[in-house]
């Protein structure tokens, strides 16, 4: 299991917990429960942006190179589908009024006091999964 956004993977945190058997399988159950799975990961082309659902939350889903980054699905501005928009690189456009934000932080490329919620994302087994 892969996680993207600068977090450390599942196999490591697990490992962190030592030898304990039933220890490691409690953080695993604690750190993979609230990840639900969108999409697999050859649903997502490098450059490519979707919206997803997770849960109940419409979420914006970028795929830049190999890496995986998640943001709040509506544009700041006028709640413009953000899944919708155009990728390039790392920053995403709206598509309705053009306003511009970095996947990988959420922040807008203009006002930076301007920010969207982001989700942490993770690959397991070819399944790629937001954390809500």
């Amino acid at each position: 299991m892969t996680i993207f956004a600068g977090c450390m993977s599942i196999s490591a945190l697990v490992g962190s917990a030592g030898q304990s058997p039933a220890l490691r399988r409690a953080v695993a159950s604690t750190v993979v429960s609230h990840y639900l799975t969108v999409g697999r990961v050859d649903d997502f082309p490098p450059g490519s942006m979707r919206t997803v659902r997770a849960g109940d939350r419409q979420i914006a889903l970028a795929r830049v190179g190999d890496e995986f980054y998640a943001t709040q699905g509506a544009c700041l501005h006028l709640k413009g589908p953000l899944g919708e928009g155009t990728l390039e690189g790392s920053v995403l456009t709206c598509p309705w009024h053009g306003w511009q934000y970095d996947v990988r932080t959420g922040k807008n490329e203009f006002d930076l006091a301007l920010q969207l919620e982001t989700y942490e994302v993770v690959v397991d087994d070819g399944h790629v999964k937001v954390a809500v």
